[in-house]
């Protein structure tokens, strides 16, 4: 059985001035906690003696028809000016908005989810490199770039409370998204880099953070393998013929780095998409590869945030280009794309 921790939350003010970029590790001062998060091995906790990583090679993939034409969204939500580099994106606690993550500014956006209106921003961190943000039931957690995560609480008062949380990622990792995993409480993160294991060198590992009890759990749950990429996108079902021809052209050689991830949470599917080459990989919820989707360069600018609500509907955000806001396009589920694998 699982119980609950209590950590002493300490009330900071709100200030609207611009203030310097925080250090990797915080210190108890001007009303933030710091804990450090232990490290435990998965196996201890979940799947003990199971190998849950992804790999191996494959040559031969089953038909995946995803629910989404991801050429075709139904909305598209231009941001506000401010809102140009746009790093995180998930549901609000209450599931009426949109909560963002913009690059560096330590705050929380809420967008209407319906109509793409700003409606407010509540600051609740210094600046930092923020690469994801998601909300676990009233609270907010976002994460650094060096797999330092800040979490926000009592966000519906005039006076929110944050701490910090220091894992054993650091800045090798190169921390590209966050996830809420709902179904064991723990927030799945996706990493671009490792710490000079070359294990991993053709890989990319995503973690979990147990929730619960505060713990970073190595080895990574899953890894998106490239050579698996490479070998979905070139598989012979996905350029079968012009009905299932969605690849523009066999290609040698893939490096998937993730910029954002998301749960499913009528599937428990993991999303992870990689901006670096326009990718959107579906793991099944045991780490399997199951679609690799390719998106158009003209409507995804620089994906760096996604998120699923519970209706289904998929929304992605892109920065903007010099000088251009951000954008969110939403899909509907159902929405087949019309070149499905």
């Amino acid at each position: 059985m699982k119980l609950p921790i209590v950590f002493p939350l300490l009330i900071f003010s709100f200030t609207s001035c611009i203030t310097p970029p925080e250090s990797d590790h915080d210190h108890d001062h001007d009303g933030y906690y710091e804990i450090e998060a232990p490290t435990v091995a998965i196996n201890d906790l979940r799947n003990p003696g199971v190998s849950t990583t992804v790999g191996g090679g494959r040559k031969a993939f089953k038909i995946y028809n995803i629910s989404y034409d991801l050429t075709n969204p139904d909305r598209v939500f231009a941001m506000p000016e401010k809102l140009n580099k746009i790093e995180g994106l998930s549901i609000s606690p209450d599931g009426y908005s949109l909560i963002l993550a913009n690059h560096k500014d330590g705050e929380i956006h809420y967008i209407n989810k319906w109509r793409g209106d700003y409606e407010k921003s509540v600051r609740y961190r210094k600046r930092a490199r923020y690469r994801g943000i998601e909300a676990v039931q009233d609270d907010v957690f976002s994460i650094r770039e060096n797999g330092v995560i800040v979490h926000a609480s009592e966000l519906h008062t005039d006076k929110p409370q944050s701490r910090v949380i220091n894992t054993k990622l650091n800045a090798k990792y190169v921390v590209g998204g966050l996830a809420y995993y709902p179904k064991h409480n723990e927030l799945l993160i996706a990493c671009q880099g490792n710490d000079g294991d070359e294990a991993f060198d053709d890989s990319r590992g995503i973690y979990i953070f147990d929730i619960n009890r505060d713990e970073l759990m190595f080895p990574p749950m899953f890894l998106v393998n490239d050579e698996e990429i490479l070998d979905y996108i070139n598989s012979a079902h996905a350029l079968k013929d012009a009905g299932h021809y969605h690849f523009h052209e066999p290609i040698r050689s893939v490096r998937f780095l993730p910029s954002a991830i998301a749960v499913h949470p009528q599937t428990d599917e993991i999303y992870v998409l990689s901006a670096a080459n326009l990718l959107v990989a579906i793991l099944s919820e045991e780490g399997k590869l199951l679609h690799v989707e390719e998106l158009d360069p003209v409507l995804f600018r620089e994906p760096s945030g996604m998120c699923i609500d519970v209706n289904g509907d998929l929304f992605i955000s892109s920065k903007g280009a010099q000088g251009e806001s951000g954008e969110i396009l939403r899909f509907s589920k159902g929405a087949k794309n019309r070149y499905p694998s």
